[in-house]
């Protein structure tokens, strides 16, 4: 269990007897309920915008129903996922309340209508609704006008230095006073940060992360795709504003931006590369990615200061004179739109196959899978047959028959 999460408030009542919070909650309430226009959250990460929401639901005694919209972007997912909501209560009775993470994360022609239909929701709903955006900007003016706007600041100093006196004392942790300064002023308001750099520094990573970061992660990159030596990428890499965090960590979607390891992937795969060149650095990569996952297990966070080296020593050679330049958001959509379309009927009928076959939905994808594909093909097992022996839809006879020719091209190739 991590920090961040022990110390985040769970429902009204962690917090009931802190009077001024209490307060605050009910002055929020009675700006909210009368015009029930939905509420749009606005600021950083890590200042207590999804713990208001969940106390709020905790006190109005509804279901809340949260999605995230770095992950749910497109039109028909929103439809399908929001369509059911209408009747305005959930299998227990209660009423509903909405919630939408990220939705500064919904954004240009690649999601398909996202925005649109949220606009469409609000108008329509007939149950409470709250987004949650880390940012105020230009693509959400049209929704901005039908919602009511609350903007959270950065946490003060003076606020973080007690609360973190308070988490270290329960923990039973000491530090010293400057490193306590350290974590308050690299946390930058934001108390989920702060927990996070704390339990690092004492539980052994936070040892060798003083460094002084002046570049942001985006200008960096692209200097480092065009550097002209070994000591110059590698000095560009130590003054990046990124990190190679560990993921079971509740990474914000600004924290997940500056993870170095996905800022290469998604960069790499972006630049119109040969397959070549593109194979070796995926390579690469993906050795990195398997070195970063082993520290992180094994706890072993001191090793994490020679990533830069391994990054040079594996990457180098292959950027050179290649054009790659920084990109956030990696394959492009007409890309991902293939990944998508066959992603989502495949991932159905694996789930289905792992129930007959008694294993989990992640096992029989990787292991069971292609073995099964392979039986198919080479015994010529009737796929109608085989569908409703094991009582599926007629709908995955085609998916499979698709999955079969595509190993088979693979096999050609």
């Amino acid at each position: 269990m991590y920090w961040s999460e022990i110390y985040r408030p769970k429902n009204f009542e962690d917090i009931i007897g802190n009077e001024e919070i209490r307060l605050n909650v009910l002055k929020w309430l009675v700006k909210w309920l009368p015009g029930t226009k939905p509420l749009l959250l606005i600021g950083p990460p890590g200042v207590g915008k999804t713990t208001i929401v969940k106390i709020l639901s905790s006190l109005l005694n509804y279901d809340l129903i949260e999605l995230n919209a770095s992950d749910t972007r497109s039109s028909p997912q929103l439809e399908k996922l929001i369509n059911p909501l209408y009747d305005n209560t959930s299998i227990f009775g209660k009423k509903i309340l909405l919630f939408f993470d990220e939705v500064d994360g919904i954004y240009g022609r690649e999601d398909s209508g996202g925005l649109e239909i949220l606009i469409n929701i609000v108008k329509a709903a007939n149950f409470p609704i709250i987004f949650v955006a880390n940012s105020n900007n230009i693509k959400l003016k049209n929704l901005s006008k039908l919602c009511k706007i609350f903007k959270f600041q950065h946490i003060s100093a003076n606020l973080l230095m007690m609360f973190l006196n308070y988490v270290l004392f329960k923990q039973g942790y000491p530090l010293t006073f400057d490193d306590k300064k350290w974590i308050v002023e690299k946390s930058n308001g934001d108390v989920r940060t702060m927990l996070n750099l704390a339990q690092s520094k004492c539980t052994g990573y936070g040892k060798f992360v003083h460094e002084t970061f002046k570049v942001d992660i985006s200008e960096g990159l692209n200097e480092f795709f065009l550097s002209k030596t070994k000591d110059d990428a590698k000095k560009i890499l130590l003054s990046l504003d990124g990190k190679y965090p560990d993921p079971r960590y509740g990474l914000s979607s600004e924290e997940r931006r500056k993870d170095i390891v996905n800022s290469l992937f998604t960069s790499i795969v972006s630049s119109k590369l040969d397959i070549d060149n593109l194979s070796l650095l995926l390579d690469g990569l993906s050795q990195i990615d398997l070195h970063v996952a082993r520290i992180n297990k094994n706890r072993n966070w001191n090793l994490l200061r020679y990533m830069n080296n391994v990054i040079i020593q594996l990457l180098y050679e292959n950027i050179q004179n290649k054009t790659i330049s920084y990109n956030q958001y990696g394959i492009s959509w007409p890309v991902m739109g293939q990944v998508f379309s066959r992603g989502v009927p495949l991932r159905n009928l694996i789930s289905k196959l792992s129930l007959s076959f008694h294993v989990s939905s992640s096992t029989f994808g990787m292991i069971f899978f292609p073995y099964l594909l392979e039986i198919i093909h080479e015994f010529k097992i009737d796929i109608n047959d085989l569908i409703l022996n094991l009582l599926l839809d007629e709908k995955f006879i085609e998916i499979i028959q698709k999955e079969i020719l595509r190993s088979k091209r693979y096999e050609r190739t």
